[in-house]
């Protein structure tokens, strides 16, 4: 592949000495962002690290004398870019701007690389769910076919449990995803559960991601007399990451019984601590707005 990209490192880096270690953290970013999920990794250890959302890390090296290696999977190309950048070159405490070109470093995908992902998140309510706790695990393999999974589990240690997973896998430059969620809420003393089934299709365009697809979903209520409805829907939505700022998405949701409307945004600190807030309505009265502390181990 004989086009170049534009790849930048761009670091605000801060450097201290503690217990004879240094601490590097900066930003990946690249002409048209943050490259969340780049590699972070000193040269000849096993010792690494991974940039969140918006492409910040952090990193502990013993020595100036260290080498970080910086690496990257460009997923449309399906290439993988590196560079070594050794501690004493960079200035301490002050911008850098590395420029690194697909050229000599350029290596073809052939392997499949796995990357596993756990996140907490403590999450509170403004008018349904006061409090609450999340945790979810994640799996990525990036190589010829990318594929993603995802499972979680969320309630609010009253009446209200989630279950929720999800799968993924690029097929001819298209992008599907299978998602699945089960809530379950106790109300007036019926049970009730909403299965959800989403199979939705994603493009990556110039200024945006969309996002759209077909669902079908289940409602069931335990009372005296056992109801079951059964809904057929579209979604749509639309996705950008801001950046310096945050991931921003928008979508709605068309069932038969019903609309729904969803909106988040999503910010990402050092140490790998993030932040969000969401804001979800639909057309039966229902809305709810969501604050999320959560961390990515």
């Amino acid at each position: 592949m004989k086009k170049s990209i534009l790849f930048i490192l761009f670091f605000l880096l801060i450097s201290c000495s503690v217990f004879g270690q240094i601490t590097v953290s900066g930003r990946v970013i690249d002409e048209n962002g943050a490259l969340p999920g780049a590699t972070v990794q000193i040269k000849g250890t096993t010792k690494g690290t991974v940039a969140d959302i918006d492409g910040s890390f952090e990193i502990e090296v013993k020595s100036e004398k260290d080498t970080l290696v910086f690496s990257y999977i460009f997923i449309k190309s399906k290439y993988f870019i590196t560079k070594e950048i050794k501690v004493s070159q960079l200035k301490l405490s002050s911008k850098n701007i590395i420029i690194l070109k697909e050229d000599k470093n350029l290596k073809i995908l052939k392997h499949l690389h796995l990357h596993r992902l756990l996140k907490v998140n403590y999450w509170s309510g403004l008018f349904y769910n006061p409090y609450g706790i999340s945790a979810n695990l994640s799996w990525k393999s990036q190589g010829w076919i990318y594929r993603m999974a995802e499972a979680g589990f969320s309630t609010n240690f009253n009446q209200n449990t989630d279950f929720y997973g999800k799968y993924g896998r690029r097929i001819l430059r298209q992008f599907i995803t299978y998602k699945f969620q089960q809530t379950t809420f106790i109300e007036s003393e019926s049970k009730n559960e909403i299965t959800t089934h989403l199979l939705e299709n994603n493009h990556d365009l110039r200024y945006f991601d969309l996002t759209y697809g077909v669902g079908y979903q289940i409602f069931a209520q335990e009372k005296i007399e056992n109801i079951s409805t059964k809904n057929i829907g579209l979604s749509a939505g639309i996705s950008k990451y801001i950046p310096y700022f945050a991931l921003c998405s928008v979508k709605s949701f068309y069932w038969q019984d019903y609309w729904a409307w969803e909106a988040d945004i999503t910010k990402g600190f050092k140490r790998k601590i993030h932040t969000s807030i969401s804001y979800r309505q639909t057309t039966q009265d229902f809305k709810e707005i969501n604050l999320t502390l959560g961390y990515m181990f």
